[in-house]
């Protein structure tokens, strides 16, 4: 079973790939959030992954706080993955999960890396989507190894993408300083179809008075609302406005 989080794509096409070679079983992590739905039964022999972006060097919140109020019913030992997608390099973001997998009685045997398109258009533009299709592409050689690796139960760390391992320690900290919601807001393209509110893993949005509203100080900073809206009406500040938007297409 294959727990994934996914804000614009990455991780679920990653997922669904290592899913496609290994036939493990797949878990939308946002989806479970929004439903409330922590409690899961794990087969005999039932391979358990756990797949997520990286934010800030770390683990995002949403994926942090389901693995906390995550229950698994399950006997004897399961190869257990951790797969992380980034724009560059993960650092030892595998870290900041190790505590809620251990209060599950898991332990990583195999961690591996994967750069995808990044997405992050706070801080800067990003590639068209024909540039992102080539970024995947590339993708799918690293993709089809560490679905090859799970499929055999392969032990170790296959990251390849590391970069500096003190990344983690000094990046992550300051996540909870861009989690803060006052960063958002919807402009007059908004047509109120409200798919940022039903599909908001945290469930910070609402429609009051008939606007879209942030109704939490914070959130994950996955930045689903802002790509997905298919008005392009939220924005992270005034330099979003002009910058492109991406959803992974084939997912």
């Amino acid at each position: 079973m294959i727990f994934y989080f996914s804000a614009t794509g990455n991780s679920h096409y990653l997922s669904k790939k290592i899913s496609e070679k290994t036939g493990d079983r797949l878990v939308s992590v946002s989806q479970a959030a929004i439903e409330e739905n922590y409690c899961y039964e794990i087969e005999e022999g039932e391979r358990i992954g756990f797949v997520f972006p990286v934010f800030f060097s770390g683990a995002p919140k949403t994926f942090l706080d389901f693995l906390k109020n995550l229950k698994l019913n399950f006997k004897g030992n399961h190869y257990t993955f951790c797969a992380m997608t980034c724009g560059g390099s993960v650092s030892m973001a595998e870290k900041t999960i190790k505590k809620p997998l251990e209060a599950l009685g898991l332990k990583t045997d195999a961690v591996f890396g994967c750069v995808m398109p990044d997405n992050y258009i706070f801080m800067y533009d990003i590639s068209d989507m024909e540039g992102m299709k080539r970024k995947i592409k590339k993708a799918d050689v690293e993709i089809e190894k560490i679905a090859s690796l799970i499929l055999s139960e392969e032990k170790g760390d296959f990251v390849s993408v590391r970069g500096p391992k003190f990344l983690t320690k000094i990046m992550y900290p300051m996540y909870k300083l861009f989690r803060k919601t006052r960063f958002f807001s919807a402009d007059e393209n908004c047509n109120g179809c409200q798919k940022c509110v039903k599909e908001c893993p945290e469930k910070a949005i609402e429609i009051i008075d008939g606007k879209i509203t942030w109704i939490k100080k914070e959130c994950s900073h996955c930045l689903h609302c802002i790509h997905s809206c298919p008005k392009k009406a939220i924005q992270m500040g005034k330099a979003t406005k002009k910058r492109n938007r991406y959803m992974n297409p084939y997912v």
